[in-house]
């Protein structure tokens, strides 16, 4: 076989979704220019260890969140195939992914490229863990409900000591994530740009700030005691204590999110967001 490897992998969760799978399987194979690879349900396989030229995602926003942490920022571009209602990184749908395959696999669609955070958390100089961060990495709240107290600096500047429940620092792409939720702004989903809203502070006047993609931004943890954790995309999670601290920056790494020819990010905004123009009144 020749052409360009494909894996496909979704949400095991859903019977419809297993369905939607074998049936892009079969559509794969019965293609000259592609192989299908793998099947991957449960999410054993090692994405970046099987080389894909192409992976199909099944499901949700949620599980491009995390089939982008799985890459490891190895630059494979991902289709999405959406199986609920909204969707803000899957642009198809069961009814045409064929479709959009087929485009791609004739060179009509365009990957877009997404910048990723690398977000460490530090004990005592020691780092405690590193991830990437397609959406967001969040300061928050843990078990323990309590506000938290949290200096913030980006570059060598301190910026702001406040109160409340936490901090999300987000991508471009995950500015209509919980960013979002949080009242701050949407950001137009290819520039480099980091967006730092503060969740429920204590005062009024503490509000979302963006700054470029350049720059490090890192949140101090001054609560004392439990109760404080550092959540990234929403799927990865570590404890924090009084002094820890979360540093985010750029990655130089990117990850790849295939666009279908009649869809934009805007598109996806439009729709979720429920922004058509009514009929005017007479």
């Amino acid at each position: 076989m020749s052409g360009q490897r494909i894996l496909i992998t979704g949400n095991p969760t859903k019977p419809e979704i297993a369905e939607c799978a074998e049936s892009l399987r079969r559509f794969i194979e019965s293609r000259p220019d592609a192989e299908c690879i793998g099947v991957d349900l449960d999410g054993t396989v090692d994405l970046a260890a099987a080389r894909p030229d192409l992976v199909v995602t099944i499901g949700g926003d949620g599980t491009i969140l995390s089939v982008a942490r799985r890459l490891a920022g190895a630059p494979v571009p991902v289709l999405g195939v959406k199986m609920g209602h909204k969707g803000f990184l899957t642009p198809a749908t069961p009814g045409n992914a064929e479709a959009a395959l087929a485009d791609h696999l004739a060179g009509r669609c365009r990957s877009s490229e997404r910048m990723l955070l690398e977000v460490v958390a530090l004990r005592g100089g020691k780092e405690l863990e590193r991830h990437l961060a397609l959406n967001d990495a969040v300061v928050g709240r843990g078990a323990v409900s309590r506000m938290l107290s949290l200096d913030v600096s980006v570059g060598e500047e301190h910026v702001a000591s406040f109160d409340g429940d936490g901090l999300i620092i987000a991508t471009p792409t995950g500015s209509t994530a919980y960013n979002l939720s949080a009242g701050g702004p949407i950001l137009s989903a290819t520039m480099r740009a980091i967006s730092i809203v503060p969740i429920c502070p204590h005062t009024l006047t503490t509000r979302p700030i963006v700054v470029a993609a350049d720059e490090v931004i890192e949140a101090v943890v001054r609560t004392r005691g439990e109760g404080a954790e550092l959540t990234v995309d929403g799927q990865v999670s570590c404890e924090l204590a009084s002094g820890d601290l979360v540093r985010i920056r750029a990655s130089e790494k990117v990850f790849r999110l295939v666009e279908i020819e009649g869809r934009t990010p805007f598109t996806a905004i439009r729709e979720n967001l429920e922004w058509t123009r009514g009929e005017k009144r007479r």
